[in-house]
């Protein structure tokens, strides 16, 4: 997987994303050429899909999610916001589908998807940013999200717009590799049922980026602060490249590394001169990024008091 941001080819015109550090493109369903348009019509709401990431006891974080929506079924060049509010980005975990074989269950919250990401669609500077699609439609990048998220389990998402009248809102959707059990969700995120009428193996065009969560300790001395990479069942710490690592607000090179064991654990032992004389007493949320030999980005965050 490429460990870079990059804009989309096939000929759309938006600006492009700079590279930003700690996040890689981690699920890329980017929209084609042609594909459909996805939306609830009769009633408010949103359609939903998921995607997955990495392997299962693992933590990630999403950084950015990027969709494509259109004020009409075919991917019409209205602008969203001339039409439409605000927007919402919806996600959970998705529900396993209902077991033939059992007796059916109570209505649960817990198949309910949280609000995510919300902006305006009227007004620059948020963390929703629209731009024009010349193929059809427009671009939607969600950022600064900092959703946690387990690894290996599928995870449900939707996009809806608040109509300023009665717009209806569709996502753009295209033919996937894999199922994809569409559902239906009303404007409170509340699960309505399957979304029919296309084909199973019609998914949701998306792109993803994200970083792995790092087990870290983190201890201050009066010069330096150290911080230890540990291994878990999940993170091997002898796979991290060293000269990537970063420490602090200032993302600060270190001065040393060394392997020891920890619990029985291989780790990796970065030391980081002292940069927060300024802070002496205070105790504060420091973290550590880097990236893993294989380009995998990670941050790990520890609670320590400056001395």
């Amino acid at each position: 997987m490429k460990t870079f941001v990059r804009c989309l080819p096939l000929g759309f015109a938006l600006a492009c994303c700079a590279p930003v550090s700690g996040q890689m493109l981690v699920v890329d369903r980017a929209m084609p050429s042609g594909g459909v348009w996805l939306g609830r019509t009769q009633a408010p709401g949103f359609v939903a899909d998921h995607f997955k990431i990495g392997a299962p006891g693992e933590v990630w974080i999403v950084d950015a999610i990027r969709t494509w929506a259109s004020a009409d079924r075919n991917g019409s060049p209205v602008r969203l916001g001339d039409v439409f509010e605000k927007v919402t980005l919806f996600g959970g975990i998705e529900a396993a589908p209902p077991d033939p074989t059992q007796p059916p269950q109570p209505e649960c919250d817990c198949h309910n998807l949280m609000t995510i990401k919300s902006g305006s669609l009227g007004q620059g500077g948020s963390d929703v940013r629209v731009s024009t699609a010349t193929s059809g439609g427009w671009q939607l990048d969600f950022q600064n999200i900092h959703w946690s998220i387990p690894g290996g389990v599928p995870i449900q998402f939707g996009v809806m717009g608040v109509p300023r009248g009665t717009a209806v809102w569709y996502n753009h959707a295209a033919q996937a590799a894999d199922v994809h059990e569409l559902k239906a969700f009303d404007d409170k995120g509340k699960l309505d049922g399957p979304y029919t009428g296309v084909d199973s193996k019609t998914g949701i065009s998306v792109q993803v980026w994200a970083h792995k969560t790092a087990p870290v300790t983190i201890r201050s001395a009066a010069k330096t602060i150290e911080v230890t990479l540990r291994s878990d069942k999940s993170f091997d710490a002898t796979k991290a490249d060293p000269a990537s690592l970063r420490f602090g607000v200032g993302q600060v090179g270190s001065i040393g590394t060394r392997l020891e064991t920890v619990e029985g654990k291989a780790a990796l032992v970065a030391r980081f001169r002292n940069a927060d004389e300024g802070n002496q007493g205070k105790t504060v949320s420091l973290c550590m990024t880097g990236r893993l030999q294989d380009g995998v980005p990670f941050e790990g965050c520890d609670v320590v008091t400056i001395k």
